[in-house]
C-alpha cells in the first residue's frame, strides 16, 4: 500500500467540505466532513469517528469491539498540515479480552490545486 503524498480540501457550501486523499496525482480516498461532525480542541480542529465492529484476524479468530478515534488537524508554523490521528480499539477476540491504543502523526506540504487536476 502506498503513503499518502498529500492531502486537499473542497469546500461545499457553509457547513461541509470533503478531504481527499492523493497519491501523487491519483485520487486515492474521498471524506465528505459537516460542521457539526467537527470540534476545536486545544486549537485544533478534531473530527471524532465511533462505532462497532465485527470482524477478525482470520476466520477462526474472531473479534467484536468498539473503536473510538480522533483526527486532529492543525497547521504548522511553515504552512504544512499536520494530522495527529489517536485511536482507541477495545473488544474481545474468541473469549481473551483485548484493548489497543495507536497514535500517529502525518505531515503533508502545501501544494496548488494545479498539482493535483482539480
Amino acid at each position: 500500500m502506498r503513503s499518502v503524498t498529500h492531502v486537499t480540501l473542497e469546500h461545499h457550501g457553509d457547513d461541509e467540505f470533503v478531504v481527499n486523499a492523493w497519491v501523487g496525482d491519483k485520487l486515492m480516498n474521498d471524506r465528505m466532513l459537516t460542521a457539526s461532525e467537527i470540534s476545536c480542541r486545544e486549537g485544533r480542529s478534531v473530527y471524532h469517528n465511533t462505532g462497532w465492529g465485527v470482524g477478525g484476524l482470520a476466520p477462526f479468530f474472531p473479534m467484536i469491539g468498539h473503536a473510538s478515534n480522533d483526527s486532529m488537524f492543525s497547521r504548522a508554523s511553515d504552512g504544512t498540515l499536520v494530522v495527529e490521528d489517536q485511536g482507541v480499539i477495545t473488544g474481545v477476540a474468541l473469549v481473551f479480552p483485548m484493548a489497543f491504543k495507536v497514535q500517529d502523526w502525518s505531515r503533508f506540504p502545501r501544494t496548488s490545486p494545479v498539482s493535483t487536476g482539480l
